[in-house]
C-alpha cells in the first residue's frame, strides 16, 4: 500500500499538484536528514543537503520511470550529494584584505576559545554517541541512525535502502545486541531528541513553487517493421559478440556492496586541451546538472567527477612544494585567493593566521614551512602524522594539532614562542621535546598514552593544563552503595596478593591482574591496576596510562562480579625508594641526613639498584599534599571506589622523630582534607589491625583488621584472642560511617599446608565470625604477604542476612548463630562440642549432613544451607 501511495503522489505531482510533493517531503525528510547527517557529520549542513536532495528529486521526477522506486532513488541522490559535499565543501570565507593581522589573530583566538566553551558539553554527548555507534559495522550503523533519528520503520528503511525488511530487522537486532541495553537507550534518547528545523519543509516548498519538473521525454514513433527487423538482427549479433564484457557492467548497483569498480585518479603531470572548472559545493537554490540519460530507473550522471580537479591540481609547479590539494585549497581560502589562482611562495609569507585547515582531510603539511610569519595555526582533525614542516615556524604562539594521529612531537622543540598548544586525542607517548617551550601557558594533552609527565614540571609559565580525561569518564553504572548492599554471603576480600591455588596460565598474568581471579573477590585493594600508574604532573599526582583500556577491563570485572569493589592503597608513612628523588624533603632521615629505611638495615647496606621502602615524614605538608592528591585522583578515575590507608592505629610510626600527638594531628589533617575533597560518595578504609580507633572512626568506612599473632603462626589463636576479635568486630559495626566495609583477615598456620585440617578449621571459624558479627568481608591468608588459598567453603550461597548480628544460640555462651535467606551460619568457641537443632532441614556444607539436628566441634564454624 505504501508503494501505491508514493505512486499516486508522484502522479499528482506530475499533474501539477505541488501539495502532493509536500506530503512526500514530510514522509521522507527525517530519513534523508538522518542519512546525510551520519555521512557528513554536520547537522546544519545536512539540512541544506536534505533540501537540495528534495529539490533535485522534484526537478527530475519525470525521469523516474518506476515511481515505486522513489525511496531508493531519493537515497541515491542524497548519497551522491553527501559525497560531493565531503569532497568539495568550502567553509564560508571572510575577507581579510582590510583587517590588520594582529586583529585577526586576536579575534580568531577569542572566537575559538568562545566556541570551545559553548560546545564542550554538546561535544561530550556527541562523542559518546559517536563512540557507541562506532562499535557497529557500517550497515548496522546506518540502520540505527535511520531508525532512531530518521524515525523510520523497518519497512520504510527497507524501501529506502533497497534491502529486505527481514535484513533490516536482523541488522537492528544485532546492533542492539552489540550495544548494551543502557547504551542503546542512550543512543535512542539522544538521536530521538534531535529535531529538524521547523523551516526545512516550508523552505523546500517555497523553492518548489518557482520550479517545474523536467517534462518527460517525448514518445517517439515506432520504426518501420523492415528497419526494425534489420536493426534487431544486428543488435543480437553485437550482443552475442560482446556479452562477456557487457555483463560486467550490467550488475545492479548496490550501496551495501563491499566494493564497486572505481577509476583511480592519479596526481600526475598531464596536458589538457580544455579548461577544467573547479566543482563548487551545491548551495540551496542552485541547480545541479545531471546527465541526460533517458533510461528507466535510477539516473546516473554522465559527468565524471574528479576530486580536487582544479587547474592548480594539474600544474606541476603547484604540487611540488605543497603536494596536498586539500591544504592548498585551505591556504587559498585563508589568503582570499581565487580557487584556481596560482599559489606562490611569496603568498605564504603573508600568512599569519591559518584556521581554515581544520577537518579538511589534509594528510601532508609540506609547504607550511614557508609560512614563517605564522602566529596562529589550527589544523586539528586531520591525519597528519609528520610535523617536520612546523619545525622552524618560531613565531607561532597558538597551535592546535588535536586529533591528527601524531606520535612524534620532536619538531615542536624549537617553537619557544608558543603560548597555547593543543595536542588532544593523538598517540603521543614521549613529551620530552615540550620541555623547551618556556613560554607555554596553556597545554591540552588529554587522551594520549603518556606515562611520564616529568618533562613538564619545570615549565615556568604553565597556568592551565588539561592532561587526562579520567574525570570525564562515568563511574560504574551501579553505585558502590548498591553493590555493597546487594551482594551475597560469604563475602571475601583480597589484599595485594594472588590466589595461590587458582590454575591461571602464566602468560595471562602479564597484565599483573587477571580479571577471572579478581572476580572471586567482592573487595580488593592493590596498587594501580589495569595498566595504570602514578605520574607526577604540574597539577599534582595523577593516574596515567591507557584509561580507556583500564575502564574496559574494569567493566569486564563488574560483568563477572557485579558486587566488586576496588580500593587504592596509598602509602603515607612509607614509600618505595624510587618513588621520589633522594633529596625529596618528605623522607624521614637518620642522624646523617640519609633517608631512613623501613626495616632493620642501614642505608649504606642497601645493594646498588635494589628497591626498598623509605619512611615518610607525614607531618610535613609536602607528604600530606601527595596523599591528598592521590586520593582525589583515585576518586576521579571512575575505576576505584575508594582508598586504603595502611597502619592507621595508635602505634607511633616515626620512631620518636615526632611526638605521638604530632603524628595524630597529621593524620587528622590528612583524613579531613581527603573527606573534604571527595565528599561522602567515596570509601576510606584504614588498617587498624587489633585496635579500635575512635579518633578517626567518623571519617572512615571500615577497618582492615590484619590479625597477625606471631606465636599463633605455629599454634593458632587462643580463646581469649577470639573474644578480643569479637569485641573488635562489634565495635567497628557500631562506630564506622556507612556504608561499612570492615575486613577481617585471619592468619594461617604457616607450618602446615593451606588445606590442612587445622587451617581449614581456623578458616571456617574466621569466616563465620565475620558473617555473624558484621556485614563485612572475610579473608584467611596462608603466607607472609596476604596471599590466600581459595576454599570451597566460600562458594556456599547463603544469600543475604535476615537475622540479627551476634545472636547466641539458645543463650549458650560461646555459641553464635545468624540466619540468612538461604540458611544459617554458626560458630562455637564454648569449649565443648555442641548439639544444634535448626528450625528446618538443612545441609552442612562441610559435614554434608542433612536434617534439623547437627553437631559442631569447639573452635569451629559451619554453614547450613536450606
Amino acid at each position: 500500500m505504501e508503494k501505491e501511495n508514493d505512486v499516486q503522489l508522484i502522479h499528482r505531482i506530475l499533474s501539477g499538484d505541488d501539495a502532493a510533493f509536500d506530503l512526500l517531503v514530510k514522509k521522507y525528510e527525517k530519513g534523508v536528514h538522518a542519512l546525510t547527517w551520519r555521512k557528513i557529520g554536520d547537522f546544519h549542513y545536512a539540512e541544506e543537503i536534505t533540501q537540495d536532495a528534495f529539490l533535485q528529486a522534484y526537478k527530475r521526477l519525470s525521469t523516474l520511470k518506476n515511481p515505486q522506486q522513489f525511496a531508493g532513488w531519493l537515497y541515491v541522490i542524497a548519497n551522491r550529494l553527501c559525497i560531493d559535499w565531503v569532497r568539495k565543501q568550502k567553509p564560508a570565507m571572510q575577507s581579510l584584505e582590510n583587517t590588520p593581522m594582529e586583529k585577526i589573530e586576536e579575534v580568531s583566538y577569542r572566537d575559538y576559545v568562545s566556541e570551545q566553551e559553548r560546545i564542550r558539553s554538546a561535544e561530550r554527548r556527541h562523542e559518546s554517541v559517536k563512540k557507541l555507534l562506532e562499535k557497529l559495522p557500517e550497515s548496522e550503523r546506518t540502520v540505527v541512525t535511520l531508525y532512531y533519528l530518521g524515525e523510520m520503520t523497518t519497512k520504510e528503511i527497507s524501501k529506502f535502502l533497497g534491502v529486505s525488511v527481514k535484513t533490516i530487522g536482523s541488522r537492528l537486532r544485532r546492533a542492539r545486541e552489540r550495544l548494551k541495553q543502557k547504551e542503546d537507550l542512550f543512543v535512542q534518547e539522544f538521536l530521538g531528541g534531535v529535531q529538524l528545523s521547523a523551516s526545512l519543509r516550508p523552505n523546500i516548498m517555497r523553492q518548489v513553487a518557482d520550479l517545474k519538473p523536467t517534462p518527460p521525454p517525448p514518445v517517439r514513433p515506432l520504426l518501420p517493421w523492415a528497419a526494425f527487423g534489420t536493426a534487431a538482427i544486428l543488435m543480437l549479433l553485437m550482443l552475442g559478440a560482446s556479452n562477456r564484457y557487457l555483463t560486467r557492467f550490467q550488475k545492479p548497483y548496490s550501496f551495501e556492496a563491499a566494493s564497486e569498480p572505481t577509476i583511480k585518479i592519479m596526481d600526475t603531470d598531464i596536458v589538457l586541451d580544455t579548461d577544467a572548472k573547479p566543482a563548487l559545493r551545491n548551495q540551496i537554490g542552485q541547480t545541479a546538472r545531471f546527465g541526460k540519460s533517458t533510461t528507466a530507473g535510477l539516473q546516473i550522471s554522465q559527468t565524471v567527477s574528479t576530486p580536487n580537479a582544479s587547474k592548480d591540481s594539474l600544474k606541476p609547479a603547484a604540487t611540488q612544494w605543497m603536494p596536498d590539494a586539500n591544504l592548498r585549497e585551505a591556504v587559498r581560502e585563508a589568503l582570499n585567493l581565487e580557487p584556481d589562482a596560482a599559489l606562490t611562495q611569496a603568498d605564504m609569507l603573508q600568512l599569519t593566521n591559518f584556521a581554515q585547515g581544520r577537518r579538511r582531510g589534509i594528510s601532508d603539511i609540506s609547504g607550511l614551512e614557508r609560512a614563517t610569519n605564522l602566529r596562529v595555526l589550527s589544523i586539528h582533525g586531520n591525519s597528519i602524522g609528520d610535523l617536520t614542516p612546523l619545525a622552524n615556524l618560531t613565531k607561532l604562539r597558538y597551535l592546535n594539532l588535536g586529533g591528527c594521529r601524531i606520535t612524534d612531537v620532536s619538531p615542536l622543540a624549537n617553537l619557544a614562542s608558543l603560548e597555547t598548544l593543543d595536542l588532544f586525542a593523538n598517540d603521543i607517548t614521549d613529551i620530552t621535546p615540550l620541555a623547551n617551550l618556556i613560554n607555554l601557558r596553556e597545554l591540552r594533552i588529554l587522551s594520549n598514552p603518556i606515562l611520564d609527565y616529568t618533562p613538564l614540571l619545570d615549565l615556568p609559565k604553565i597556568e592551565d593544563m588539561d592532561w587526562q580525561n579520567t574525570c570525564a569518564v562515568p563511574k560504574p553504572a551501579v553505585p558502590f552503595r548498591e553493590r555493597i548492599a546487594s551482594r551475597t554471603f560469604p563475602s571475601i576480600f583480597g589484599a595485594w596478593s594472588e590466589i595461590v591455588n587458582l590454575s591461571i596460565p602464566s602468560e595471562a598474568r602479564l597484565e599483573g591482574h587477571v580479571i577471572a581471579e579478581l572476580a572471586h573477590y567482592d573487595l580488593y585493594f592493590c596498587c594501580p591496576m589495569f595498566g595504570l600508574s602514578w605520574a607526577k604532573t604540574p597539577k599534582g599526582w595523577k593516574l596515567a596510562g591507557d584509561v580507556e583500556r583500564a575502564h574496559q577491563m574494569h567493566n569486564e570485572l563488574l560483568s563477572q562480579n557485579p558486587s566488586s569493589l576496588l580500593l587504592m592503597p596509598i602509602g603515607y608513612f612509607t614509600e618505595r625508594s624510587d618513588a621520589y628523588p633522594l633529596d625529596f624533603p618528605g623522607w624521614l632521615r637518620d642522624t646523617q641526613g640519609r633517608p631512613r629505611v623501613n626495616m632493620e638495615i642501614n642505608f649504606q647496606d642497601i645493594p646498588e639498584g635494589e628497591i626498598v621502602d623509605f619512611c615518610l615524614d607525614f607531618t610535613r605538608p609536602e607528604v600530606q599534599d601527595i596523599v591528598v592528591q592521590k586520593a582525589v585522583a583515585t576518586a576521579r578515575s571512575g575505576i576505584y571506589d575508594g582508598i586504603m590507608l595502611g597502619h592507621w592505629n595508635e602505634v607511633p610510626r616515626l620512631d620518636n622523630h615526632r611526638t605521638i600527638e604530632e603524628e595524630h594531628l597529621a593524620r587528622d589533617v590528612i583524613l579531613q582534607r581527603i573527606r573534604a575533597e571527595v565528599g561522602d560518595d567515596f570509601l576510606i578504609m584504614v588498617s587498624a589491625d587489633w585496635e579500635e580507633i575512635p579518633r578517626w572512626a567518623p571519617y572512615v568506612n571500615g577497618a582492615f583488621m590484619a590479625l597477625r599473632l606471631y606465636r599463633m603462626r605455629e599454634e593458632g589463636y587462643a580463646r581469649e584472642d577470639i573474644r578480643r576479635i569479637e569485641d573488635l568486630l562489634k565495635w567497628g559495626e557500631s562506630n564506622y560511617r556507612d556504608p561499612q566495609i570492615n575486613g577481617l583477615e585471619g592468619w594461617g598456620i604457616r607450618t602446615q599446608p593451606p588445606d590442612s585440617p587445622e587451617n581449614l578449621r581456623w578458616m571456617r571459624l574466621f569466616t563465620t565470625m565475620s558473617l555473624i558479627h558484621t556485614d563485612g568481608y572475610a579473608l584467611y591468608n596462608v603466607g607472609d604477604s596476604h596471599s590466600n588459598y581459595w576454599y570451597p567453603f566460600w562458594d556456599a550461597d547463603l544469600g543475604q542476612p535476615v537475622g540479627e548480628k551476634s545472636q547466641l544460640y539458645q543463650n549458650s555462651e560461646g555459641l553464635f548463630i545468624r540466619e540468612f535467606t538461604n540458611g544459617w551460619t554458626i560458630y562455637n568457641r564454648s569449649g565443648n562440642e555442641q548439639k544444634i537443632r535448626l528450625p528446618e532441614r538443612a545441609s552442612g556444607v562441610v559435614s554434608r549432613i542433612t536434617g534439623v539436628n547437627h553437631t559442631l566441634s569447639d573452635l569451629d564454624g559451619e554453614i547450613y544451607l536450606k
